[in-house]
């Protein structure tokens, strides 16, 4: 009988080393599941930062190419300018030259 008692003993001390690391082991994943958590919440901080970021930079590319746009068509005035001056200024020689021959002619 005593080993019937021994052998229930030793299951009661079974279950309760059990129970005891099983609370053990539950304390241990729920601070892990909090410090996931945490480390999820940091990261989604950090995603939404860097879209921020993405947003701001994507604003100024606009910026920039809307600005080059302006330069550039200024640019291609101020040539087109050039050209219809150098053809001004052509004619305009050439009028004066063929006065110049007149009035030598003459």
């Amino acid at each position: 009988m005593i080993i019937v008692w021994l052998s229930i003993a030793l299951v009661v001390i079974a279950i309760i080393c059990f129970g005891i690391a099983a609370f053990k082991i539950m304390k241990d994943v729920k601070s892990t599941v909090v410090n996931v958590g945490k480390t999820a919440e940091k990261l989604r901080e950090k995603a939404e930062g860097i879209l921020k970021e993405q947003e701001k930079l994507n604003e100024k590319l606009k910026q920039l190419q809307e600005d080059m746009n302006i330069k550039k068509d200024n640019i291609q005035h101020i040539a087109n300018e050039t050209k219809s001056l150098k053809s001004t200024v052509s004619r305009s020689f050439k009028n004066i030259k063929e006065k110049l021959t007149k009035t030598s002619a003459s």
